[in-house]
């Protein structure tokens, strides 16, 4: 028996409107029903694109590592001046631009999902690439790599959060957050 689908609705399309949704909404608030409602559908005709929630956030997490993946890239080719200060500000931008999405690909990748698990070994490496000025040991590029995202990380959820308040240029923030880290690497030295 074959499934009757929606005309001009295909699995991409759905992931498409759930991400729309989840940067309105929250990525947390994505529910099925919502989305199905967005779609104009029941929310039983989605399991003619996607096999449920989890597989839609790992969609979405996928699409979400792709697009930072590709952001943080482009920033390494087009200022390879300071590619860290580049990285950072094409990191922090992705995240405000696509909070619900971005929120999708914090997840661990899931070592059972190829795609997934090579994103998040071609963002770490990316990012490892940076540390190679600093002469690290491979474990401290790791410690250095983690660091770099969490201090990246910590600023876009503040700054989406609204959490910066005093009337200090947030850009300016960022260099002198990352050009302190830096210092700090080549102080490992």
């Amino acid at each position: 028996m074959s499934r009757k689908k929606r005309a001009g609705l295909d699995t991409d399309a759905v992931v498409q409107e759930a991400i729309q949704l989840a940067d309105e909404l929250g990525y947390d608030k994505l529910t099925l029903a919502a989305l199905a409602a967005r779609l104009g559908i029941k929310t039983p005709s989605l399991y003619n694109h996607i096999q449920g929630l989890d597989d839609l956030r790992q969609r979405m997490a996928i699409h979400g590592l792709e697009g930072l993946y590709s952001a943080l890239l482009h920033a390494v080719k087009l200022d390879a001046g300071n590619p860290i200060q580049a990285v950072a500000e094409a990191y922090v931008a992705f995240a405000d631009e696509n909070s619900g999405v971005y929120a999708a690909s914090l997840l661990a990748p899931d070592a059972q999902v190829p795609r997934w698990q090579e994103l998040g070994e071609q963002i770490v490496q990316l990012i490892s690439n940076l540390a190679e000025p600093y002469s690290l040991e491979p474990d401290e590029v790791i410690h250095w790599v983690r660091g770099f995202r969490s201090m990246l990380h910590g600023f876009a959820s503040l700054r989406q959060a609204g959490g910066f308040g005093m009337p200090i240029a947030l850009d300016e923030s960022l260099q002198y957050m990352v050009k302190t880290y830096m210092r700090g690497a080549q102080a490992q030295r």
